[in-house]
């Protein structure tokens, strides 16, 4: 995703706890629109998830027993400016 160097990017963190994901969610679009930037929304799974991936439009998926680590990661390769989780 290329991003103007002054502009800002929102990353919602969601996880497999549905009331605190939706609740992550609502916050990062009101926030996306009050920036008017781009909203990425995440999925984090434990490293050892064997289940099924939760539907989310265009969300990624991440696993890994580190998910701080991973955020970080993704949000410096992907010029978020913006957390909610």
């Amino acid at each position: 995703m290329e991003v103007p160097p002054d502009a800002f990017v929102v990353l919602a963190c969601l996880t497999l706890d549905q009331p605190q994901s939706e609740a992550a969610l609502a916050v990062a679009v009101r926030l996306a629109r009050e920036l008017n930037a781009p909203l990425t929304v995440v999925q984090l799974y434990p490293a050892a998830w064997t289940g099924p991936l939760r539907p989310h439009g265009s969300a990624w998926h991440l696993r890994s027993d580190d998910p701080v680590k991973a955020l970080r990661r993704f949000a410096a390769q992907n010029r978020v400016t913006h957390i909610v989780s």
